[in-house]
């Protein structure tokens, strides 16, 4: 855990002051594909949600040690499975070696924003609950127009690539394990299954799934034919190990893809 603490406070630190991209990068390239919302600043919010939530179960961590317990068996994990997907996206935009692949990852991720926003403002401005005063604004000006504008953008590139609209979480965290632990070297194909397996049960911590609790070694215990919940500090750790290392790989992935090829 040490050495992971060492790791955040660094990634911590960069954050504070965002790399530009620079010219002539792979990187540069990529973001010409769509720039209202290029892959580079996808993958630098990724990095930033996964440095954020890493820390932030870190600490939490810390402080249920530091008061006796209990180690939380859902909240961790939750905070865990935010971590994982935000370094997930970065690698599945950074990773493949094509930019083709790359780019459509990038759309694709860019369409689910714009589709979720628009989604939101849509429930907000038809809701009976919005105050007159903003139903007035809104009725004198088209809140959604810029929203569905950029999605319809999106769809059409996505269109003239005979690419899917939809690339949910659960693919890119398989996209991710799958080139963090390349297939064919040693226990590539554990460590992708562990990988996508810490996903599935962070989602089911997330969801308050009662059946997923049952499937971590310390996740609950029986005691006079009651069911405890719970969970270890080990359990937590290697969780955190796992994330960092896909953390890790995007970090190296941002610096390969932003630096000129001479």
């Amino acid at each position: 855990m040490g050495r992971v603490r060492d790791a955040v406070a660094d990634w911590r630190s960069k954050l504070l002051d965002p790399p530009a991209v620079a010219d002539g990068s792979p990187l540069a390239g990529d973001d010409k594909a769509f720039p209202s919302m290029p892959c580079s600043q996808l993958a630098w919010w990724g990095i930033s949600v996964a440095v954020e939530h890493l820390d932030a179960t870190i600490r939490a961590l810390d402080q249920q040690v530091s008061v006796g317990g209990p180690i939380l068996p859902s909240a961790n994990f939750t905070v865990l499975r935010a971590a994982l997907v935000g370094a997930s996206h970065a690698v599945a935009l950074l990773g493949p070696t094509g930019r083709a692949d790359r780019t459509t990852a990038g759309l694709q991720m860019a369409y689910e924003e714009y589709r979720q926003a628009l989604n939101f403002r849509e429930k907000v401005l038809t809701s009976p609950g919005l105050v007159e005063r903003a139903r007035l604004a809104s009725a004198t000006t088209d809140r959604l127009a810029h929203l569905r504008g950029r999605l319809a953008e999106v769809s059409a590139l996505l269109a003239q690539r005979s690419a899917p609209k939809k690339l949910t979480d659960t693919s890119i965290v398989e996209r991710a394990a799958g080139l963090v632990h390349a297939a064919g070297k040693g226990d590539s194909e554990l460590l992708q299954l562990a990988l996508q397996m810490e996903w599935a049960l962070g989602s089911g911590a997330a969801h308050g799934r009662l059946l997923m609790a049952l499937h971590r070694v310390g996740g609950h215990h029986i005691e006079d034919a009651t069911a405890l919940f719970g969970a270890t500090y080990d359990e937590v750790a290697q969780e955190i190990s796992s994330v960092t290392l896909v953390l890790n790989e995007a970090w190296r992935l941002w610096t390969l893809r932003n630096t000129p090829p001479y």
